[in-house]
């Protein structure tokens, strides 16, 4: 099998900063780590001990208060509208915002929907301009959603991946993030064979329990630095997971059936956060155990090397797709450095998702495993 093209939706990086805004992201140190560290001898329940893993702990007043600020009003890069919305059901409420790219309005026709789950003690304003997801938007015409998970809900803004009434299509979060965008289909001119989800840490966690529970409303997910469907049933296992000392290192994997939808996963090889060993598991599993494919290597100018492996089904068609960013750490890879959790110095992590994305929706409705 020959090596698959090269992306060509690559966003334009000649007026992208060149510094890194957010200290220790290449590195894989998370938000406030130095002050979460410092306060450590104060957080002693298992809750706690998550948060202060993903580096969360200290930053939740800050990051509200960045919130309130005017955050709310920044579209991140683009030229369209970011609206604000509420969505309650039995399970529960979120607010999010929704990017209606330029020219949405003239359009007159469905557009792909690409829903953005961010990561702990993070901001959908944030991750909108760390991942610049709203400038291909504009520029490919698609509409993003971002979920906003508070406080209250998990005390690190942490999506609930781990807990077990979180991990089922009609229950807690799937059923919330379900609801937003079936609500946004209902209010908005959407595609409804093109409705992908991503999302990163946390966020890339529930994108994966998503893409087993609800196969039939997202087309395909995008995994960025996140864990295996069904890997954790607490905060303690939650942590060994993320540790590398979880189910999938330490003993057989849960019988999870194969993902039924296509997935393309990113992750850091220097992370220490989200273990890298997860990456090879989420594979593993959503391809069923069988795996059959290619690999290239490359480099990004100036910045990390990569490895990019692609498995396919019987006809041919990308049903995994895997990056491992050489020397990255707990951060989107390819991420403006306006935004926190990014290293710019990485292949451009959103660009390949939407790429990924389009062509599982043009491969045509069936949904094969990999072979």
């Amino acid at each position: 099998m020959t090596s698959p093209a090269k992306p060509n939706i690559a966003l334009d990086d000649s007026a992208a900063p060149s510094r890194v805004t957010s200290p220790n992201a290449s590195q894989g140190a998370p938000l406030g780590d130095d002050t979460a560290r410092a306060s450590s001898h104060m957080i002693d329940d298992d809750e706690g001990q998550l948060s202060l893993h993903c580096g969360a702990a200290a930053d939740v007043e800050l990051d509200e208060a960045s919130y309130a600020a005017g955050d709310r009003e920044d579209t991140a890069g683009g030229l369209g509208e970011f609206l604000h919305a509420t969505y309650r059901n039995a399970r529960g409420e979120r607010e999010y915002r929704l990017y209606r790219p330029v020219g949405y309005a003239e359009a007159g026709r469905a557009m792909p929907l690409i829903v953005m789950l961010h990561g702990c003690a993070h901001t959908p304003e944030n991750f909108a301009l760390g991942t610049r997801m709203n400038v291909l938007a504009d520029r490919l015409g698609f509409l993003v959603a971002y979920p906003r998970q508070t406080v209250g809900e998990n005390r690190a803004k942490c999506w609930n991946w781990y807990r077990p009434d979180h991990q089922t299509a009609n229950e807690g979060e799937p059923s919330i993030l379900a609801g937003i965008t079936r609500e946004i289909m209902s209010t908005h001119r959407v595609d409804p064979d093109r409705i992908f989800v991503a999302g990163l840490s946390a966020g890339a966690s529930m994108a994966a329990i998503l893409g087993h529970t609800c196969p039939t409303l997202f087309r395909a997910i995008g995994v960025h630095s996140g864990t295996p469907y069904l890997s954790a049933h607490s905060a303690p296992s939650a942590l060994a997971t993320l540790t590398g000392r979880g189910f999938h290192k330490s003993g057989p994997e849960q019988p999870v059936p194969a993902l039924p939808v296509p997935m393309i996963v990113f992750q850091g090889d220097h992370d220490h956060v989200v273990n890298p060993v997860n990456a090879d598991a989420l594979v593993r599993q959503s391809a069923g155990g069988k795996l059959d494919g290619v690999s290239e290597q490359g480099r990004v100018l100036d910045g990390h090397s990569y490895n990019r492996e692609i498995f396919t089904d019987a006809a041919g068609r990308a049903r995994i797709e895997r990056w491992t960013v050489h020397g990255s750490g707990h951060a989107w890879s390819g991420g403006h450095p306006d935004g926190a959790y990014t290293d710019p110095k990485g292949p451009d992590a959103s660009a390949e998702m939407v790429r990924f994305f389009l062509e599982a929706s043009e491969a045509g409705p069936s949904r094969p495993t990999v072979h």
